[in-house]
């Protein structure tokens, strides 16, 4: 029994470890810079964090929350390869809009200039499974040089949402993308109006409306890997952006593919190690209880398959502890089965077909083609062991079998 009880400990452990690495994922806020344009009046540009404070308000690098099983959440950080966070991509962001216009747009206070407030109230994703939701919500404010009374005031207000059914781009970096492409719009949208050229005239209208037409397109000539990032030391850079040449073991893959897909299929095959140590696991501690509680003889390896005999009669009532321990070795096992089977027999011809070099296009066709054929294998143990173990096992118990 201590056996048993430190394996149980061993198992919880391994569970608990990749949830708090999970819980700390960073990604990279980002944002398309639209074209800049010249001939205006200088303008500073300042920034306050007035978000919520469980969400970034408090803890300036949180900017998401995704749900996994059973809806609990973990965050989701800024950071991701020195990138920058809110309080350096925002204004950022802001003055790239305003050059956009023509203005000569610089981010910091400056009394001399008039200046651009950039108050931050939301910056959120949520997202479970496929679907994520974004949420850009600023209010701007316009002043004279020397401070003042604002001479014009605003707001950005965006909610936009990204559907990922074939994964490569990271789902909440996209989601950041897109919502500062509405927010983009949104800022040149106000700068054309009288009220904001009232109060700070001299912009390119013909520039602002021409960059509004193309942003998030693929007109732009932007791409997502060229995305503009703001770094930690204030630059839109180099360190933020895609490696230019394949890191090994992907050499072979198609640059774009390389960029998303070349991560996911090693973190799927690791992930697949871990299933088949599961499985293996859940498999003979299971059989270890049948021969505990009296049925010898089971075949030493995937007995599991076809067997429920680890799990005590309910009559008499067992003991707490191989009971509970019955219930631990299924876990590891059903869901060893289902993290191995899935992803080996999608990652397996994905990594052949990326090696291959494969375009982004061909790459997504074929991951749409695969994923669910490759849910199948796992389903049909699931269903055969379900009429062929759990529904004798139930009977047995119902019965108070030995």
């Amino acid at each position: 029994m201590q056996t048993h009880r430190l394996t149980l400990l061993l198992f919880v452990l391994t569970l608990l470890l990749p949830a708090s690495a999970h819980a700390g994922r960073k990604v990279r806020l980002m944002y398309d810079a639209p074209s800049a344009s010249s001939g205006g009046p200088a303008v500073a540009v300042t920034f306050e964090n007035a978000r919520e404070a469980k969400k970034g308000g408090d803890e300036l690098p949180l900017i998401a929350q995704e749900r996994g099983s059973y809806g609990i959440p973990s965050g989701i950080f800024s950071g991701a390869r020195k990138s920058g966070h809110a309080d350096t991509v925002v204004p950022e962001w802001a003055t790239s809009v305003l050059r956009a216009a023509g203005y000569d747009a610089r981010v910091g206070a400056d009394p001399s200039l008039p200046t651009l407030n950039v108050r931050l109230a939301k910056l959120w994703g949520d997202g479970m499974g496929p679907r994520q939701t974004f949420s850009f919500q600023a209010t701007l404010s316009l002043h004279p040089p020397g401070g003042g009374d604002a001479t014009w005031e605003g707001a950005i207000i965006v909610s936009t949402g990204v559907t990922t059914i074939i994964r490569f781009d990271d789902k909440f970096e996209l989601g950041f993308v897109r919502a500062f492409d509405d927010g983009t719009k949104s800022l040149l949208a106000s700068i054309a109006t009288e009220g904001f050229q009232a109060a700070l005239p001299g912009a390119n209208l013909e520039a602002a409306a021409a960059a509004a037409a193309v942003v998030g397109t693929e007109e732009a000539g932007l791409r997502k890997d060229d995305t503009a990032v703001a770094s930690d030391g204030g630059d839109e850079g180099d360190e933020a952006t895609a490696p230019k040449e394949n890191d090994t073991p992907c050499k072979s893959f198609d640059p774009d593919v390389a960029r998303w897909g070349c991560t996911s299929l090693i973190s799927g095959f690791v992930m697949a190690g871990v299933g088949v140590g599961l499985t293996i696991g859940g498999d003979q501690i299971s059989r270890q209880l049948a021969t505990d509680l009296g049925h010898p003889g089971l075949p030493v390896v995937g007995s599991t398959f076809t067997s429920g005999l680890h799990f005590p009669a309910s009559d008499p009532a067992p003991e707490v502890g191989p009971a509970v321990l019955a219930h631990v070795s299924e876990l590891m096992f059903v869901y060893g089965l289902q993290t191995t089977v899935p992803v080996l027999a999608a990652n397996i011809p994905g990594a052949i077909v990326g090696g291959s070099g494969a375009d982004i296009q061909t790459m997504k066709a074929f991951a749409g083609i695969v994923t669910l054929p490759a849910m199948a294998p796992a389903a049909v143990v699931h269903l055969h062991r379900f009429a062929t173990v759990w529904v004798p096992e139930w009977e047995r118990n119902a019965e108070g079998g030995p």
